[in-house]
């Protein structure tokens, strides 16, 4: 685990930086170390993080402009699952997740996985599936991936979250 870098430190990493960061991550035993609350921004977007595409990316990904604020979460099962949304600014939440530590889809070693593909969700948001390790203590790196028409999974792009210590 990387130490002393905070989400806006690993913001100017490009999208190869964060998958060798995300690949050093770590798994913790329990997922109340998130909160109820953890605040997200945006990374980056495959083949969107250099250049004048990734000035765009990372203008409307900065916390004071983004859409998408974080997740809300909900842990049961002894800290071993539990479920939860995504946070919009103004106050809604969208596509519901169950979250729960798996084998992840990029490499096979365990992830905090949030998975999208239940009744609970409209057949976009089926699609998404998110997973994320921890990189310093208290943040977050994490894999956007969409399931393509073959059920395959395409990756995306990067995602951070930093922990709600306040719950």
């Amino acid at each position: 685990m990387t130490l002393n870098m905070t989400l806006n430190d690993i913001a100017r990493l490009d999208f190869a930086e964060l998958g060798v960061l995300y690949q050093n991550g770590t798994v913790p035993a329990d997922l109340h170390v998130l909160g109820e609350k953890p605040d997200g921004r945006q990374l980056a977007m495959r083949g969107r993080d250099h250049g004048i595409s990734a000035k765009i990316v990372r203008y409307f990904a900065d916390p004071r402009r983004a859409v998408w604020i974080g997740k809300r979460l909900s842990v049961i099962d002894n800290g071993l699952s539990g479920k939860g949304s995504n946070r919009m600014r103004f106050g809604r939440d969208v596509f519901p997740y169950i979250v729960r530590i798996d084998a992840s889809i990029l490499d096979g070693h365990d992830a905090i996985v949030f998975d999208y593909n239940h009744a609970g969700n409209n057949a976009i948001g089926r699609r998404l599936y998110n997973e994320i390790r921890q990189v310093a203590p208290g943040v977050f790196v994490g894999a956007i991936t969409w399931k393509t028409r073959r059920n395959t999974r395409t990756h995306l792009g990067w995602f951070g979250l930093t922990a709600d210590l306040g719950s």
